[in-house]
């Protein structure tokens, strides 16, 4: 069996913990305080990850206009690659393109049209900053994470890895708009994306249950970056509880499973893709 490529952890969090201010964007440091940003990089790259993803999470028209940071679009996806890539020691760098944080008409104001023109623009972006591949993540509605694969192929050809974020319910894993794993899955695989899957929300023993469902039709189009832990508030912040060694162990066993490629999401630090590298590399040896 093939070993999984080991993806890299959280930046928001990580960030969070060198003092960024709670309710800021995070792509703002690509500009603001950019040797920040490619420390965590950096350690990422010393742990062991195989894959940087750039931070431009946010870095949407729409997103950023909520934060009357429109204007910065460009300079945000141009600078964040120009990090990753300097940081990276060679390997791959992905564009990170998340939600645009609004409700798709007719349940919000935002037209499906609106938000494939601000994924287009942002991925037109990420190109032109020389992104080995684009990796569309943290999106609870399944039409949305749609468009914006929709949008990435109308800017070019290279590949594209889509996951959405489920909650385990008493009826199975679901998205908050109700979109079932399997299938939405799949359907993002047939509408051009190279590996589907999960990111976000569930901690590790849960995203180990949902890769049950998932990789047996999946296989290693598959991928998964659970939190370190459900968030608990501790002292006046958020924590992730989980223990490195616990994430590791919980994701050793998606890897026997036959995915593609694991990382981490929310709270995860180097210490836990450390962890992860050394037994992917365990079982690959």
């Amino acid at each position: 069996m093939i070993a999984p490529i080991v993806l890299d952890g959280a930046m928001g969090t990580a960030l969070i913990s060198r003092g960024l201010p709670s309710g800021e964007i995070p792509d703002l440091w690509n500009l603001e305080r950019a040797s920040e940003v490619s420390d965590v990089h950096a350690s990422y790259v010393e742990a062991g990850a195989q894959l940087l993803t750039a931070n431009s999470f946010g870095s949407n028209q729409i997103r950023l206009r909520a934060r009357k940071a429109e204007g910065l679009c460009g300079d945000l996806n141009l600078a964040a690659v120009r990090i990753a890539r300097r940081a990276s020691g060679g390997l791959p760098v992905a564009g990170d393109i998340g939600p645009t944080g609004e409700m798709l008409a007719p349940l919000g104001r935002i037209t499906e049209e609106e938000a494939f023109a601000a994924f287009r623009d942002q991925a037109r972006h990420l190109a032109a900053a020389g992104v080995d591949l684009f990796i569309v993540e943290t999106f609870f509605n399944a039409q949305e994470a749609r468009c914006a694969l929709r949008a990435v192929r109308n800017v070019c050809s290279l590949p594209v890895w889509v996951s959405l974020t489920f909650r385990r319910t008493a009826r199975g894993f679901f998205t908050v708009y109700g979109d079932r794993p399997v299938p939405s899955l799949t359907r993002l695989l047939e509408e051009g994306a190279e590996k589907a899957g999960a990111n976000c929300t569930l901690a590790s023993p849960d995203m180990a249950a949902l890769a049950r469902d998932i990789v047996p039709d999946l296989g290693v189009q598959s991928f998964f970056q659970p939190n370190a832990g459900e968030p608990e508030a501790k002292n006046g912040t958020i924590v992730y509880p989980e223990l490195a060694v616990t994430f590791a162990g919980e994701l050793a066993a998606i890897a026997s499973l036959g995915a593609g490629a694991l990382g981490g999401c929310c709270g995860t630090t180097p210490e836990h893709i450390e962890a992860l590298a050394c037994a992917v590399m365990r079982r690959s040896s």
